[in-house]
C-alpha cells in the first residue's frame, strides 16, 4: 500500500496521540516511556497549534487509513537560535524497514529548505538505535556531541545521547 505524507492538523490530534502512546509502548528509543504519556485532547490539539504558530511543522504518514508515521519540527524562538530547528520522528513497530523514515525525512528537508533563515536542523539519537542512526548518516547528518550514559533503562543499562545536525546549503 502507497504510504501518502501530510502536514497534520489539529483535527488530527487523536491519531497523533494514539501515534505516540503506541510506539512508545513498542520501543525502547524514546526518551518517554508509554504509561508517561497522557495528554489530554486539548493538551494535544493545543500543541499542535502552537508548533506551527512557533514556526514548526508537523507531517504524518499513513497507509490507507492507519497513522503509522510522524515527524514533528520545533524552530528554535530565541533571535540567537532562530537559524535552527530540531525534529524527532517516529514510525510504528510493524512499518520499520519500509522506507517511512526517509520519506518523512526528505519530506522534512525540503520544508526546511524552504523556511526564511533557516540553516540547521538538530536531532537526538540513542546511540543503541543503530538503525535511526544509519539512517540520519544517510541523510547527511553528522555527530556534533555526545552525552554519556544519559539513558537509563529499568534494567540498569545505559545508552549515550547523540546530537546530530545537518546544515542547509541555499541555491
Amino acid at each position: 500500500m502507497r504510504t501518502i505524507i501530510r502536514f497534520a492538523a489539529e483535527a488530527d490530534a487523536y491519531k497523533l496521540s494514539s501515534h505516540i502512546k503506541k510506539t512508545l509502548n513498542e520501543t525502547p528509543f524514546m526518551i518517554s516511556e508509554g504509561h508517561e504519556y497522557r495528554p489530554s485532547l486539548e493538551n494535544e490539539e493545543y500543541w499542535i497549534r502552537q508548533t506551527y504558530k512557533d514556526g514548526g511543522m508537523i507531517l504524518l504518514a499513513f497507509s490507507g487509513k492507519s497513522l503509522v508515521g510522524m515527524l514533528s519540527v520545533s524552530r528554535h524562538v530565541r533571535i540567537r537560535r532562530s537559524h535552527v530547528c530540531s525534529f524527532g520522528i517516529s514510525v510504528i513497530k510493524s512499518q520499520h524497514g519500509k522506507g517511512i523514515g526517509g520519506q518523512l525525512m526528505r519530506t522534512m528537508m525540503e520544508w526546511c529548505t524552504s523556511q526564511q533563515g533557516l540553516e540547521k536542523i538538530t536531532l537526538e539519537v540513542f546511540s543503541n538505535n543503530k538503525k535511526a542512526i544509519q539512517l540520519y548518516e544517510q541523510m547527511g547528518f553528522k555527530e556534533e556531541g555526545r552525552m554519556r550514559n544519559e539513558i537509563r533503562y529499568r534494567d540498569g543499562t545505559y545508552a549515550d545521547m547523540i546530537t546530530m545536525a545537518f546544515f542547509i546549503k541555499r541555491k
